[in-house]
């Protein structure tokens, strides 16, 4: 079985009236996931669960060692699926925030590949969204821009308009 079920907590993956970003999964050894993923490296939900373990473990003795590793999941998944909802949550953000730190070169890495994914005319309006929350705290305008392009392309999605309230609030 490669997938188990939730052990991230909801309060973690809802926190300030989040919703989930996936159905919640459980990676009870995560040396074994980071093999399988040598195997599956598309697998996202695997991926999504190993971020989401990480992100959990920012108190404990090996924080900074599932630091790294949480980095190098998101910078992967933005580069080959930047659609993944992961990436518009803080569980997939890579940056100041709350109690935990980001690397500045992994902030500035990951800078460049979401600067890469939102060129162009036809880029989804997911790809959009998770850019415009990647930007929220550090190019308000940038993001605005970009949330505002995603809510045209899928005015249903009530996410987007959620992000972006968020930026115009943190920018008063």
């Amino acid at each position: 079985m490669r997938h188990f079920r939730l052990a991230v907590p909801l309060f973690a993956l809802c926190a300030f009236g989040q919703k989930p970003f996936v159905e919640p999964v459980r990676v009870p050894d995560a040396p074994r996931a980071e093999a399988e993923l040598k195997d599956h490296p598309d697998d996202v939900v695997l991926r999504t669960g190993l971020i989401a373990r990480y992100y959990n473990q920012a108190f404990e003795a090996e924080a900074a060692a599932a630091q790294q590793h949480r980095s190098e999941h998101i910078l992967w998944l933005a580069e080959h699926h930047p659609e993944a909802p992961v990436l518009g949550q803080q569980e997939g953000f890579i940056g100041r925030t709350f109690d935990r730190e980001g690397s500045d070169s992994d902030n500035r890495a990951l800078e460049a590949v979401w600067r890469k994914q939102i060129q162009g005319d036809s880029v989804p309006a997911a790809v959009l969204a998770n850019a415009g929350y990647f930007f929220r705290t550090a190019d308000r305008e940038l993001a605005a821009g970009l949330l505002q392009r995603a809510i045209r392309m899928d005015s249903k999605e009530a996410g987007y308009s959620e992000t972006l309230g968020h930026v115009y609030a943190n920018a008063a």
